[in-house]
């Protein structure tokens, strides 16, 4: 991440069907090893809603 820029501020213009787009604090690009909690439960709410 850069400080002080919002990375995901044009993310949705890159994709036909961007669904979910969630920042978790305090975690990079290892997200599931520094925030399994938090993944799971994001993952568990995109699954939920797509029945």
């Amino acid at each position: 991440m850069i400080t002080g820029m919002d990375m995901s501020a044009d993310l949705e213009r890159g994709y036909v069907d961007l669904r979910v787009t969630e920042l978790v604090p305090a975690a990079g690009h290892w997200l599931q090893q520094q925030a399994p909690e938090a993944t799971n439960a994001i993952l568990e709410r995109f699954v939920r809603s797509l029945a």
